[in-house]
């Protein structure tokens, strides 16, 4: 249990990061044509 917590704590940052770093990858070339 605490190894998979472990592990939980250790992705939820990377999800967290990613879920914000997608949008803002997809709308610089957004913002880059205007």
């Amino acid at each position: 249990m605490r190894s998979g917590q472990a592990a939980l704590h250790c992705m939820l940052p990377s999800i967290l990061s990613l879920s914000y770093l997608i949008p803002l990858l997809t709308s610089i070339p957004i913002l880059v044509r205007y």
